[in-house]
């Protein structure tokens, strides 16, 4: 795997993971399926709560982005090596939850500042990596994307678009006691 690391740490994420590019996808090279991408950000904690509070405005950025997101989390439990690894996919649940909050912001009268609002990310067993290697994580990325990264970006945008608003947007319904025409009932 290929990692960039973020040289400003203001974006929500830590690194941008590139997969090597396989051409042995499809029998034509050119019509080979695109390598995937992802952007990891990275969580250590000495805790047992299996829980980070992570701004609003990180998790949007994670959420707006069309790239496949995850949470890196590395327990050291009061050691100074890893104890365990949980890698926990910015999902259609997180992003309804970050949508949620933010739509919520929104309509308050005064709205606070997204940095200043925090979202508890959790993480337990299923998210746990079996074994701390870079193959474990590379197969648990592969998992969540594994249609590829047309089809997964596709599904990212249609959630985007449509959760919280599954049942439609707003419905306003009004009768008039005369004809009136168009123009001046927009008026």
């Amino acid at each position: 795997l290929i990692y960039n690391p973020s040289l400003k740490d203001s974006a929500g994420w830590d690194f941008i993971v590139d997969f090597p590019t396989q051409f042995s996808t499809h029998p034509m090279i050119d019509k080979s399926a695109s390598p995937i991408e992802c952007k990891i950000q990275v969580k250590a904690t000495d805790g047992t709560s299996k829980k980070v509070q992570i701004t609003l405005s990180n998790m949007m950025r994670l959420c707006g982005s069309k790239l496949p997101a995850f949470f890196f989390f590395i327990e050291y439990n009061k050691s100074n090596t890893p104890q365990a690894v949980y890698v926990r996919h910015f999902d259609k649940n997180l992003m309804f939850k970050t949508l949620q909050r933010a739509r919520e912001n929104s309509i308050l009268k005064e709205p606070k500042k997204l940095n200043k609002i925090n979202i508890t990310v959790s993480f337990d067993s299923p998210h746990k990596l079996d074994a701390i290697t870079g193959e474990h994580l590379k197969s648990t990325i592969e998992s969540y994307v594994n249609e590829g990264m047309e089809v997964y970006t596709e599904k990212k945008i249609n959630h985007l678009k449509n959760l919280g608003y599954e049942n439609g947007g707003y419905k306003l319904t009004f009768q008039t006691k005369a004809e009136v025409e168009y123009d001046n009932l927009i008026n």
